[in-house]
């Protein structure tokens, strides 16, 4: 089989992949490396109560048992392996499964254990199992259990474990005896139903009380009727025969309704469908389609089970839950002031902006469109001398998901625009403008998906590199359009990469100057190029051509003489002129003259007169051929200025700190808002704008600024640049890599990282570190951290604020309403509490017991603004950044 080509049997194992993803219960998608919170588990009489601490978050290694008995200790051990699931007997048996490396793990996978221990602590079963790697991307490695029931009644406990080969979906049953701990058998339930095709998973499972029986709720799917999926109940023995079945083919498919079809499918593989068994010979499912709760009547006669429908009654699984502003009382905030963030003498505003996407016309002019959240969308014409020819106002009314996404020119003195919506079967529209009419006309039955690149061809006609979107998958296809806007071929991706034209992970495109169309394709690290018509007429493997093997192919643009430009993510160097043949013209790292790498967040394109331009988003910027900066149009980054807030933090006096995330300047403001000093890093120690900062300010009102932009969760210590209180450079200094943030009235230190947070001492080592909510959960996704003037802090975890004194030690866990999302930005002061969040600003006292949702009257509609929220001690007003406006502003609550 030759290299990167799929035989058709592959192919089709792959689409019945994404087939059974489209309706695959959680327990088939991927659960890659789960945190593992302690739990409690309870025997159904509520005597015995087993609790489970595990050592490690992801629930391998060891964990510590309690088990108490009518409330009282009976038995506290560490025992050898976490268990990730059990049950526990009204006899006090303890049954469950474990993972010695957790459920999710790489590497060594370690192994599958399924333990009994009896009421004293004593380890009366351990079935180990080794596990393996899968055999499918992103899965378990194997065995793995989709659940547990610990029977009682029939003295026995089964492990459901899921079945290696995912297409398939058999989920096997190991069964064992709890009484004296031994392995029964192991059975395979959809293999003794006589119509067994289309229960494609088991959703749940549970043993029906006073019975031997057991509810099974399978995902009903059925491959001949697209779209169609539903339930099966069945209720099993002990050897997992059927003795009863309900069919509900379509009840989890609204036709016509998608959203509303997602909602129910994602609550039913969350919750399952059965209700209660718990009820001795009686149990009750829902239907979905009907919103119906239905309970059936279970009893023996002879050698038969006889179940019948009780009753049915009205079940809304997916009633929603009270607003945020219903639970939790509204407060007007009143503006006191407002401070536009200023150092120096800010240079005009300059048309040249906001650039995306620029290209050239035929006279070397720079064309792009200027898109700002405060005005819409301008189309702007500028000389390479920087004199702006047409500023054309885009009046046209776009969705709020929805992006500019193409400006080309097409010849004379016309150009294409294109504006894309994106999710499932999202699409394309076009506009035609005529920068010497200033006309903007639509092109009717535009027939394309959302565009990713746009080139503009001189006679009238137009390529797209267009995605569409399915509900699983994308299909990316580049497309020729001509000058009316009509369709003239299109080659989509091919997973075989079959036939002479074919196209195979295309990353970008470009138009060279000799009309030849040059397409990047990534994960084959080639350049194709195509004729007008889409056929091919030659190719080249970037690795032999460079003579070395290329990071990550990410752009490519015309260059002269009908070469092109290859960007190489990440590359050294990142940039490789290629000629017309493929040969090597040249490489270049972009920089200015002072060393500053230039953020080359356009790539780098010839014009026609053969000089190299690229744009860092607010500016052009013109390079020499050995890549060094010689012009720029519009403004360049000054840290003697602040243009681009990246972060706002004020210190225990209440003086203000931003930093510009182009030059990566702090600039420091008094309480009021007045310019006091800037703290300038040196030239060459950002090399691109600054979308992660990390900023401290110690007691005394030195300043570190974490060096480098790139995101990073390495535990390698990271350099800081230190300033003077006064803005003067000291010496770098290296610290833990993480959020940096000084205690008061103390030289100790705070650390934010990933999962968890650190506390140095002024010798810098490390005094404590915190992995735990106060609450015992693990600390997870840590997003925000502030410090008070008494060294308490305060940490924003997994939906919750965690508070903990100077020391680490543990104060409370406040768990916020969901409404606040997920990229919520947090302030402390000690005794206030200032979140915004997707649902505004909430503030809370210290004890989460008060909370108060604060409206914000310059906010239109009510609808939050993305702002920092900043709490400044002994000071009852609220700072509130807002960063659409560069404005900080100063509320009192009414």
């Amino acid at each position: 089989m030759k290299a990167g080509l799929l035989p058709n049997s592959v192919l089709k194992r792959l689409l019945l992949i994404f087939a059974c993803l489209a309706v695959a219960p959680a327990e088939a998608c991927p659960r890659q490396f789960e945190v593992l919170d302690p739990r409690t588990y309870s025997s159904p009489d509520g005597r015995f109560v087993l609790t489970v601490d595990p050592t490690d978050r992801h629930g391998a290694g060891p964990a510590k048992y309690v088990c108490k008995e009518n409330g009282e200790q009976r038995w506290a051990k560490t025992l050898p392996w976490t268990l990730w699931d059990a049950g526990v007997t009204d006899d006090g048996i303890v049954a469950g499964y474990a993972y010695t490396r957790g459920a999710s793990s790489i590497g060594d996978v370690g192994d599958f254990v399924v333990a009994i221990v009896d009421r004293d602590g004593e380890i009366r079963l351990k079935d180990s199992k080794p596990r393996e790697h899968s055999q499918f991307f992103h899965q378990q490695p194997n065995p793995a259990a989709n659940g547990l029931l610990v029977d009682q009644l029939n003295d026995r406990m089964v492990v459901r474990i899921s079945d290696p080969d995912i297409n398939r979906g058999h989920e096997s049953w190991w069964v064992y005896r709890l009484s004296n701990a031994k392995a029964l058998k192991q059975l395979v339930p959809v293999t003794k139903m006589d119509n067994p095709d289309t229960a494609r998973f088991v959703l749940d499972a549970k043993p029906l009380a006073g019975t031997p029986l057991t509810l099974v709720h399978w995902w009903l799917y059925d491959l001949s009727i697209s779209g169609q999926v539903g339930a099966r109940f069945t209720l099993v023995d002990l050897d997992a025969n059927p003795v009863w079945k309900l069919d509900l083919p379509a009840d989890y498919s609204v036709r016509g309704d998608e959203a509303a079809e997602d909602k129910i499918r994602t609550l039913v593989r969350k919750r399952g469908g059965i209700l209660e068994a718990n009820n001795p010979g009686r149990f009750d499912v829902w239907v979905a389609s009907k919103s119906l709760r239905k309970t059936f009547s279970v009893e023996q006669v002879k050698d038969n089970w006889r179940v019948r429908k009780v009753s049915e009654s009205p079940h809304e699984m997916m009633a929603t839950s009270k607003s945020v502003r219903a639970e939790i009382p509204t407060q007007q905030l009143k503006l006191l002031s407002s401070v536009e963030l200023k150092s120096g003498s800010p240079s005009p505003v300059q048309p040249i902006r906001k650039v995306r996407e620029f290209s050239f016309d035929g006279d070397g002019n720079i064309a792009f469109l200027r898109v700002e959240k405060k005005t819409g969308p301008v189309f702007v014409l500028t000389n390479q001398a920087g004199e702006l020819l047409h500023e054309i106002p885009i009046d046209i009314k776009t969705a709020p998901e929805s992006h500019w996404t193409g400006c080309a020119w097409v010849g004379g003195t016309r150009f294409v625009l294109t504006h894309s919506k994106y999710g499932v079967g999202a699409v394309s529209r076009a506009w035609w403008l005529d920068t010497k009419t200033r006309k903007l006309e639509p092109i009717p039955r535009f027939d394309c998906p959302p565009v990713e690149r746009l080139v503009g061809i001189p006679d009238g006609g137009f390529v797209a590199f267009a995605n569409m979107r399915h509900k699983y998958t994308m299909t990316p296809s580049l497309i020729a359009f001509d000058k009316s806007g009509r369709r003239l071929w299109d080659r989509p991706d091919d997973w075989n990469n079959n036939g002479k034209n074919a196209l195979f992970s295309v990353k970008d495109i470009a138009l060279t100057s000799r009309n030849e169309i040059v397409v990047l394709e990534n994960t084959r690290k080639t350049v194709k190029v195509f004729d007008r018509q889409g056929e091919l007429l030659r190719k080249f493997d970037l690795a032999k051509a460079w003579k070395r093997e290329p990071s990550y192919p990410s752009r490519i643009a015309s260059d002269i003489d009908g070469g092109f430009i290859v960007q190489d993510f990440d590359g050294s160097p990142p940039f490789v002129r290629m000629k017309h043949d493929g040969s090597v013209r040249s490489e270049l790292a972009p920089k200015y003259s002072d060393g500053r790498t230039v953020d080359t967040l356009d790539g780098i394109q010839s014009s026609p007169d053969g000089r190299l331009w690229t744009s860092d988003g607010e500016c052009l910027i013109r390079l020499n051929d050995n890549g060094t900066v010689d012009l720029t149009r519009g403004k360049a980054p000054d840290a003697n200025e602040l243009h681009d807030v990246g972060l706002v933090t004020v210190d225990g006096k209440g003086q203000i700190y931003a930093l510009d995330r182009r030059s990566g300047a702090i600039h420091v403001f008094d309480k009021r808002g007045k310019p006091m000093h800037a703290c300038v890093p040196r030239p060459n120690e950002f090399s691109k704008a600054i979308y992660s900062p990390v900023l401290a300010i110690d007691p005394g009102g030195n300043v570190f600024l974490g060096l480098g932009n790139k995101i990073s969760v390495s535990e390698k210590p990271l350099q800081f640049a230190c300033f003077s209180a006064q803005g003067e450079r000291a010496d770098d200094v290296a610290l833990p890599n993480g959020q940096l943030h000084f205690l008061p009235d103390t030289d100790d230190m705070m650390v934010m990282r990933y999962e968890d947070i650190l506390i140095l001492d002024q010798e810098r080592e490390t005094k404590a570190v915190i992995t735990r909510q106060p609450d015992g959960k693990w600390l997870t996704q840590l997003s925000s951290v502030a410090v008070g003037p008494n060294g308490t802090f305060a940490v924003l975890s997994n939906g919750s604020v965690n508070l903990y004194d100077s020391n680490g030690a543990p104060i409370r866990t406040i768990v916020l309403p969901k409404a606040i999302g997920n990229h919520a930005r947090l302030a402390y002061d000690g005794s206030r509490i200032l979140i915004a969040g997707a649902c505004g600003l909430l503030m809370l006292d210290k004890t989460g017991a008060t909370k108060t949702l604060l409206q914000v009257e310059q906010w239109k509609d009510g609808k939050p603004e993305y702002c920092t929220p900043l709490l400044v001690p002994e000071d009852n007003t609220v700072l509130v950044f807002n960063h659409d406006r560069s404005m900080l502003q100063r509320y009192a609550i009414q």
